[in-house]
C-alpha cells in the first residue's frame, strides 16, 4: 500500500485555481473539472506499464465508481483545448 500523501490538482501557484487533495482527488472528480482550467498539475504516484506504457497509469483517490486509476491512454483522449501549456 502506498502512503496517503495529498494530491494537488491546480493549485494557487498559478493564479486562481484549486486544489483536490486526497480522498477529494478521484479520477471522476478531475476528469468532471478538466473543461474549466487553463493549467494542469499532477503530484501522484504512478505505475509504469513496460509492455505498454500508454496503459500506465496515475493512483489517484479511488471512489464508489471507479478504482482511482487514470492512464495515460485516457490522458491522451481528454480534450486539452482549454489549457494555456
Amino acid at each position: 500500500m502506498l502512503p496517503r500523501k495529498p494530491l494537488r490538482f491546480n493549485g494557487p501557484v498559478f493564479g486562481e485555481g484549486y486544489t483536490l487533495v486526497t480522498s477529494h482527488a478521484t479520477k471522476l472528480r478531475i476528469l468532471a473539472q478538466l473543461g474549466d482550467v487553463g493549467f494542469l498539475h499532477f503530484a501522484a504516484y504512478g505505475r509504469l506499464n513496460t509492455l505498454n506504457p500508454l496503459f500506465s497509469t496515475i493512483i489517484l483517490s479511488p471512489s464508489e465508481n471507479d478504482d482511482g486509476l487514470l492512464n495515460i491512454k485516457e490522458v491522451y483522449d481528454l480534450d486539452l483545448s482549454k489549457t494555456t501549456w
